[in-house]
């Protein structure tokens, strides 16, 4: 809730500090009442502030979980930046046992971009991990176009899956070679590799249907058997 004129006036004026003693006075509540089972959650529209008041609450009562989240961080792309930097910097001090994403969005954007800031921060696998270049003047192909080209397919990849989409053959597999699977732009139409290692030149029109076979291949076989060509 709103923090009240008495909380910040006994805070000096400081807002995280006013937080943190709003927190601190619904938990000894909670504490006379007999309850033990409690998360403690201190969110703020502002970032710096949210992320101190809960770095305050964690050092002084690290018995108890914490909720985290960046109240009302707004719309598209700066309200994902505000909500992952600030969850970020919450998540790797080791704060935070549950987390919301508050956008002006529909609830299942909240939830892919929750899942994608933990995969991110190698927290949660909950599907494929993607690489992908910037593109330079060695690119053979459009790797965006690439990447739309095989989202259905990468939507199927299993947890934990490192997939590299990369620009050209001689980059791609090298700056991409502890990737499980890639594919880069070729003379011929596209290379797919796995660790460094380039195992078909296809067509970009038999792509969608080739990488999926291998995924699958991959999957079972939990890597690629020698000689797969």
């Amino acid at each position: 809730g709103s923090l009240s004129s008495r909380q910040i006036s006994e805070a000096g004026g400081v807002r995280s500090d006013a937080l943190v003693l709003a927190v601190e006075e619904q938990l000894r509540l909670l504490l006379d009442e007999g309850f033990e089972r409690i998360i403690l959650s201190a969110k703020s529209t502002s970032l710096p502030e949210t992320v101190r008041a809960n770095a305050l609450l964690a050092a002084r009562h690290p018995e108890f979980p914490f909720h985290i989240g960046i109240t009302e961080a707004g719309f598209g792309l700066d309200g994902i930046v505000k909500s992952a930097a600030g969850l970020a910097l919450l998540l790797s001090q080791g704060i935070g046992n549950s987390l919301r994403v508050s956008l002006t969005e529909p609830p299942e954007e909240e939830v892919r971009t929750g899942y994608a800031l933990l995969r991110a921060l190698e927290l949660r696998s909950r599907g494929a991990t993607i690489i992908s270049c910037p593109t330079c003047g060695r690119k053979r192909i459009d790797v965006k176009a690439l990447l739309l080209r095989l989202a259905p397919v990468l939507k199927e990849l299993p947890d934990g899956m490192t997939v590299a989409v990369m620009g050209c053959e001689v980059n791609g597999p090298q700056e991409a070679r502890d990737a499980d699977m890639g594919v880069a732009g070729s003379a011929g139409g596209v290379v797919i590799f796995s660790r460094g290692k380039i195992l078909r030149e296809i067509t970009l029109e038999d792509l969608p249907v080739v990488f999926a076979e291998l995924g699958r291949e991959f999957s079972s076989n939990k890597g690629f058997q020698t000689g797969n060509s």
